[in-house]
């Protein structure tokens, strides 16, 4: 091979010199498709990892209760943050195709963009656009029977003093921020499925409350307004 590759090179016959030049833009075209259709499954990654997360965010928004157009600023800020440039983002909750179809507790997130044409540009003029779907299941952790709704209230659910709360087969959920989001002090009991806040829970005794779940959760996304469409 070596040898092959030296006379070639080293040959002054005419007829090699204009093979070259006739093959010269060929290989170097194959070259220039070559780095561009990396350049393509490149941005075509970048878009469905950039539509993962939107649509994550998307249905945190959701789950709280923002309205449509919340949402889609979101999923916007987020898909923008994570490379997406401007196109096309649209969403669906339900979705309206795949297995999640019609399914109210899905939301659908699908983003579109044009990509630059280079080399291929010489042989089409139709335009490069990369697509990428990405859908987010939103799962309620059960029904709760005393939801505190401001999110900045400190002790946005207090039980204290002699107080003692028994609540069976539902959750305890406050969507305020603070540090004693829940708040159980004093010689107060509290007794509930589970215990979840979007800030802190504070407890006054290791026993103040007890529920059947593996542990009280806290730093969790907002619940909804179940009166929100209420007039």
């Amino acid at each position: 091979m070596t040898t092959i590759i030296s006379r070639y090179l080293t040959s002054e016959r005419g007829n090699i010199a204009m093979l070259s030049a006739l093959a010269m833009p060929v290989l170097i075209g194959a070259a220039g498709l070559g780095v561009e259709a990396a350049f393509w499954r490149h941005s075509d990654l970048e878009l469905q990892q950039a539509a993962d997360k939107a649509v994550f965010a998307a249905a945190m928004e959701k789950r709280a209760g923002s309205a449509s157009e919340k949402v889609k600023t979101e999923a916007t800020a987020v898909a923008t943050a994570n490379g997406y440039t401007p196109g096309t983002l649209t969403i669906h909750y339900p979705p309206t195709s795949g297995s999640y179809s019609g399914n109210t507790a899905a939301i659908e997130v699908a983003l579109s963009r044009e990509v630059p044409r280079f080399f291929s540009a010489i042989f089409s003029n139709e335009p490069v656009v990369n697509n990428a779907r990405a859908v987010a299941i939103m799962q309620a952790s059960g029904s709760a029977c005393v939801l505190a709704l401001s999110t900045s209230a400190p002790r946005a659910i207090y039980v204290s003093g002699s107080g003692v709360l028994n609540l069976t087969a539902c959750n305890v959920m406050s969507n305020s921020n603070t540090s004693e989001s829940v708040y159980v002090g004093g010689s107060g009991k509290l007794s509930a499925d589970c215990l979840f806040a979007v800030g802190d829970i504070s407890l006054n005794k290791s026993d103040s409350a007890k529920t059947t779940c593996t542990k009280n959760l806290t730093r969790v996304s907002p619940a909804a307004d179940p009166y929100a469409d209420v007039p």
